[in-house]
């Protein structure tokens, strides 16, 4: 049994990351026991297969460059079962700003002959999981270079 879940596991890690809880989630959809999954979850973390804090630094930093927000970045990792500390400690660290001025100008430029497109600019922010204020900094540093 426990080669068996070790030899899955190991193939789907050779495709992409996953976190603890997402690895445990899949051995236990699979219907492996408890203790094979600890031995299994035991063994690829010694081997350094799966490390939550690399996985979390890396998904902060992809989801950002993507276009994403503080917000839905916190929201994603919760789902996959990342630890708050983890989420907080590489969250801080983003520099939301930087990476939104980019989905903010290229919005704004799909928007700008629209009707409403400030809020429909805003809405969009908000979705994409942008703070208020980053996104209250964005359109007033916007409107000043406009001037």
């Amino acid at each position: 049994m426990y080669k068996k879940a070790l030899r899955y596991i190991l193939n789907i890690l050779n495709k992409r990351d996953y976190t603890e809880y997402e690895i445990k989630s899949k051995l236990l959809k699979k219907g492996f026991d408890s203790q094979t999954i600890n031995d299994v979850l035991n063994y690829v973390k010694e081997k350094n297969f799966i490390n939550d804090r690399r996985y979390a630094e890396n998904f902060v930093f992809f989801k950002l460059k993507a276009g994403y927000g503080v917000k839905k970045i916190q929201y994603a990792m919760k789902e996959k079962g990342i630890n708050e500390n983890l989420i907080s400690e590489f969250l801080s660290k983003a520099d939301e700003a930087k990476y939104g001025r980019a989905v903010f100008v290229k919005q704004l430029q799909k928007l700008s002959d629209k009707k409403n497109a400030r809020e429909k600019l805003y809405a969009y922010m908000t979705r994409r999981g942008f703070k208020y204020d980053t996104i209250k900094e964005l359109f007033s540093s916007y409107e000043k270079e406009a001037r």
